[in-house]
């Protein structure tokens, strides 16, 4: 009998310890289960700040224009200061058109471009004596708008004894710009009916 209990109490002892054990391993296992969730929640938080890292800023830098009109850019400016967004204007200058003045240099004295002037009468030479500004003096032979034919001229002129010179004239025309700091869809929007272009371009260093 005293040998049954003795059995009975290694099972029950056997069993307690293995109880321990067994609650002891899932303790671990749900510990290492919470840290492991815990990186994940880790590793998500900084995937989203490299993300917002790679995010272009809010501000944004370019040009309206050109207008040729001063008008319509300054409703432009206007427009956009009403939305906040910074601009500044400015213009220059653009070569639209390009004549070619066929000349006689000027003449020491009025007196002898006449005299030449009259020589080329004679000859049905089409000429005209210039008599004030920088040229005055001079004997003008035509202004074309196709360089060959100027330069066919004064060779044919070269050619019959007479010094002769082609003048480039420049056209050109006045521009107005807007340099603007800020989102380009608000600057889209304002802009819209005034049929101006927008481009971007890096923004100034400060």
């Amino acid at each position: 009998m005293a040998k049954k209990v003795f059995i009975l109490l290694l099972a029950v002892n056997a069993l307690l310890v293995l109880f321990i054990v067994m609650n002891r391993e899932l303790s671990i296992a749900d510990s290492q289960s919470m840290s492991f969730i815990q990186e994940g929640k880790a590793v998500e938080v900084v995937s989203r700040q490299l993300v917002k890292s790679k995010r272009p800023r809010e501000g944004e830098c370019g040009e309206v224009g050109p207008a040729v009109a001063t008008e319509v850019i300054e409703q432009a400016s206007k427009r956009l200061v009403a939305r906040n967004i910074a601009n500044e204007l400015y213009e220059d200058d653009v070569v639209v058109s390009t004549d070619y003045w066929v000349i006689i240099p000027p003449r020491p004295s009025e007196k002898q471009a006449y005299r030449l002037l009259k020589q080329l009468q004679l000859a049905n030479i089409d000429s005209y004596i210039v008599t004030q500004g920088d040229y005055a003096n001079a004997i003008s032979l035509g202004l074309f708008t196709v360089k060959s034919s100027a330069y066919r001229i004064k060779d044919k002129m070269v050619s019959a004894g007479f010094e002769t010179v082609v003048q480039e004239i420049q056209r050109t025309q006045k521009r107005y710009w807007l340099e603007f700091s800020g989102d380009s869809a608000i600057v889209s929007d304002a802009l819209l009916d005034l049929n101006l272009n927008i481009s971007h371009k890096s923004c100034k260093s400060r």
